[in-house]
């Protein structure tokens, strides 16, 4: 198995962790009941600059519209204190923070996995689900095909931009594409819980072989590793969204016929 790469940088990892749970501290209340961080700045794969610093805040049901949807008051208020970090100083591409209700977990998500994340504040709510192997390779059975969906917004979304609107797009691709090369491992037999804990060099060495012959998934996550070059000179940009689509648009396609 191939050597993952490391997680984020500790020191920029839990200053970025202590400032986001002092705003959700701030604007929530005690009806936050726990935070995590999740994805590559916890279990490695880590891009600088390119990956996103994940986060999961459980809130009180009372303070939620929906189990994805909070208050109006709490969304404008954590979105004004948060305003204030400086994203790029802490070397990820953006922060993606999920409010989610702590009693109404959405159905069709599997919680991080143990390994996986950081828990930062409280205890995990008692209404996540239990991960089976049943559930995992549903969800990656069911989730592929969704991918085309993807595509054909990306598509219909980046044809009337200039090139300096077009990286938070390209960058989009790579998120899904990592997501769907996991789930490709699995639908093609991978151990579906032991595959999530594996590298993403290992799941590209898997699939490519596979599925991917002229390797434009790894052709991708190679110009995502000089992401700041990349997007100081706009023109890899466009080869790097065609491979990134093109892979995901052949791997969205292999559960079909399983």
């Amino acid at each position: 198995m191939s050597t993952r790469t490391p997680p984020m940088p500790s020191e920029f990892a839990d200053e970025l962790s202590d400032r986001l749970l002092m705003i959700a501290r701030e604007v929530i209340g005690e009806n936050l009941e726990a935070m995590i961080v999740k994805g590559s700045a916890v279990k490695g794969d880590f891009i600088p600059y390119f990956s996103d610093f994940d986060v999961h805040l459980f809130l009180s049901d009372s303070v939620m519209r929906g189990p994805l949807t909070p208050a109006q008051s709490i969304v404008i208020r954590f979105q004004e204190l948060f305003s204030s970090i400086d994203v790029e100083a802490f070397q990820v591409s953006q922060v993606q923070v999920m409010m989610i209700s702590a009693d109404r977990y959405p159905p069709d998500w599997i919680p991080a996995l143990p390994g996986s994340y950081r828990l930062v504040h409280g205890d995990l709510p008692a209404s996540l689900p239990m991960v089976t192997v049943e559930m995992v390779r549903t969800h990656a059975f069911e989730g592929l095909p969704k991918y085309e969906q993807w595509i054909d917004t990306l598509l219909a979304r980046i044809v009337d931009k200039p090139d300096h609107q077009l990286a938070d797009n390209v960058r989009l691709v790579g998120t899904l594409l990592k997501a769907a090369l996991y789930e490709a491992a699995i639908v093609l037999g991978s151990p579906p819980l032991e595959t999530w804990e594996r590298s993403l060099n290992d799941i590209l060495h898997e699939v490519e072989p596979q599925v991917l012959p002229e390797r434009t998934a790894s052709r991708y996550f190679d110009r995502a590793r000089r992401w700041r070059d990349v997007c100081n000179h706009g023109a890899e940009l466009r080869p790097m969204l065609a491979d990134g689509l093109t892979a995901l648009d052949a791997l969205a396609r292999i559960s079909k016929n399983r």
